[in-house]
């Protein structure tokens, strides 16, 4: 059974029509372009939301260009569960290999070429909170380096702690979910930002 399995039942839509993709993926993310470099449709869109938080499991099912707006108050953390992705964001270009984590922060623009097989989790992370979490760990410039850093891309040893904090993440809602009653999930959502943090201040020293 996936880590992310509890992820994937929360599937919002499913569709093989462009149209349709185009208007739901805008509606969940950011308004976008989309164009398409195939004819196999098989959109999968699937969401776990928090108070503060969300994140989402997308797949096209076809290789893609996509050009978002730059984002309004929040930065996109994606992390390459199958297939991979190049993103190029104010001139800077990084591609994200499978089991790779790229934070992208845009301020002028940016495009992200999809592999046909990419399945990307993507949590939605608003700036408010970032500043937040950053000041709590008495470091204010994690949030300033986030702010002023179109792609910051995780080495391969903090990826992988970070996909080890998101599978504990998706397995705690899971359980609420299924039980239906109070957790820790809160104190979760914290340590997943604390976890967040802590990867970003890594790379940076």
């Amino acid at each position: 059974m996936s880590l992310f399995a509890p992820l994937h039942e929360h599937c919002i839509f499913r569709t093989r029509e462009k149209a349709e993709t185009h208007a739901l993926v805008a509606n969940e993310l950011s308004d976008h372009f989309l164009r398409w470099h195939g004819e196999r449709i098989d959109t999968r869109l699937c969401k776990l939301d928090t108070a503060r938080l969300s994140l989402y499991s997308l797949q096209y099912g076809s290789e893609v260009s996509i050009y978002p707006e730059v984002y309004d108050q929040f930065s996109l953390v994606h992390f390459s569960l199958n297939g991979g992705i190049e993103v190029a964001a104010d001139g800077d270009t990084d591609k994200v290999a499978q089991g790779r984590v790229l934070v992208s922060t845009p301020r002028k623009n940016i495009n992200l070429r999809w592999s046909h097989d990419s399945e990307q989790l993507i949590l939605r992370l608003p700036h408010d909170l970032s500043c937040k979490v950053a000041r709590a760990l008495d470091q204010p410039s994690l949030h300033e380096t986030m702010l002023r850093t179109p792609g910051l891309l995780l080495p391969e040893e903090t990826s992988v702690f970070w996909r080890s904090q998101l599978s504990a993440f998706v397995a705690l809602e899971g359980v609420r979910t299924a039980l239906r009653v109070s957790s820790r999930g809160s104190a979760m959502l914290k340590r997943v930002s604390l976890c967040f943090y802590c990867s970003s201040f890594l790379l940076c020293q």
